[in-house]
């Protein structure tokens, strides 16, 4: 489900959003104007500032770049991922528009799952072909939809969870299974006081794991060689590990240039007697932290990390200050969490780039809600 514009994949989804975002950033500059009031500013200037220094940062690397298109192909996704995070804090003014966004963001990840369902449907995929579902979104569409079951058991989402929940499954993937029990653990304990409810939720997916473990009984010695340097995809990983220290060692400070690292490496050639057959396949090293230290160097590494450590503090300020609802928070913590999972095993690309900025831009927002609850409670305190 991509478009391809000047080279640059997008989600069918992705463009009109940002469109219907810009409507409704005009309609309000016609209604209301430029003005949204904080009582503590200090994390939106703090955040956009940072992310502003990374995209500078990220412009600095083509000083070092083998392909200087690339680099600048990397500042407009990340000038894509500032204005979307902008529009998303300027959109997100009331919970109902919070619904809006946080419900466009399930659906927007669950498109891809519910496309291969359709095409098992029309007889152009078999449901169990090896991994058919191999994609970290329907973990996180996972993470969102299942606190909200646990608040409510409508049936519509039990179904839902289900179908979620085998392509889970049946991705044969170590590292989905490990994001999902994760995610299931951290939703449980915000749910404790039904566990009897819980409990009968877990049948069907019993029924299901069983008939995995008959069906492929494979994928269960993989999970006891998850930290094997040569089963699955570690190897790869391992060499790209080094090829990424490599670079990084080569321009410390500024990079070797914005998604430069295949043309880095082709150009290096395989280091440390390491060897794997379709590496060049790769255009990455798999690892967004690795990527950025090795790509764009120290300095981008430590902006980057303060921003997703400052989108970490602001879902667990707001949690703690219960401003939306348990189910609708710890689902956004999920995502969170998973996207922050998926920072060690891939790269922000795609629609990753779309799921970090609008959830970047929800943990901004929220700040708004803090201060309509404080002056909520002043005018019931005044009216008493």
């Amino acid at each position: 489900m991509t478009i391809e514009i000047f080279s640059i994949n997008f989600h069918l989804f992705e463009l009109p959003f940002i469109v219907f975002l810009l409507g409704a950033a005009i309609w309000r500059l016609l209604q209301e104007g430029t003005a949204v009031q904080l009582s503590d500013a200090k994390p939106v200037r703090l955040f956009f500032v940072l992310l502003i220094v990374y995209i500078f940062l990220v412009q600095l690397s083509i000083v070092n770049a083998i392909a200087p298109i690339m680099v600048f192909k990397s500042v407009f996704k990340w000038l894509e991922v500032l204005l979307v995070t902008l529009l998303v804090f300027f959109y997100v003014s009331d919970q109902q528009k919070f619904k809006n966004i946080y419900w466009f963001l399930f659906w927007f990840n669950f498109s891809g799952l519910a496309y291969i369902y359709i095409q098992i449907i029309m007889g152009n995929k078999n449901i169990l072909e090896y991994r058919l579902f191999s994609s970290f979104q329907f973990v996180l569409v996972y993470g969102m939809i299942f606190p909200i079951y646990l608040k409510t058991f409508k049936k519509a989402l039990l179904i839902l969870l289900l179908i979620i929940t085998t392509a889970i499954m049946l991705s044969l993937s170590r590292l989905l299974y490990l994001s999902a029990f994760i995610v299931t653990i951290v939703s449980l304990w915000h749910f404790s006081h039904k566990r009897r409810q819980v409990a009968i939720l877990f049948f069907p997916f019993i029924t299901l794991l069983l008939f995995i473990t008959i069906r492929y009984p494979e994928v269960f010695s993989r999970l006891f060689t998850f930290f094997s340097p040569k089963s699955g995809s570690n190897q790869e990983r391992m060499t790209l590990f080094w090829l990424s220290l490599l670079a990084f060692s080569q321009h410390p400070f500024i990079g070797i240039g914005s998604l430069n690292f295949q043309d880095f490496y082709e150009k290096a050639g395989i280091p440390f007697g390491y060897s794997v057959e379709n590496l060049f396949q790769l255009p990455n090293p798999h690892n967004t932290f690795l990527q950025i230290a090795a790509e764009e160097g120290v300095f981008a590494l430590l902006v980057f990390s303060a921003l997703v450590l400052l989108g970490f503090y602001l879902l667990n300020k707001h949690s703690k200050r219960r401003i939306i609802s348990t189910d609708y928070m710890c689902g956004l913590q999920n995502f969170y969490l998973i996207l922050f999972f998926t920072l060690f095993v891939g790269f922000i690309s795609f629609q990753n780039r779309i799921n970090l900025s609008v959830i970047w831009g929800i943990a901004l927002a929220l700040l708004r809600f803090s201060d309509q609850k404080i002056i909520a409670n002043r005018e019931t305190k005044d009216d008493a």
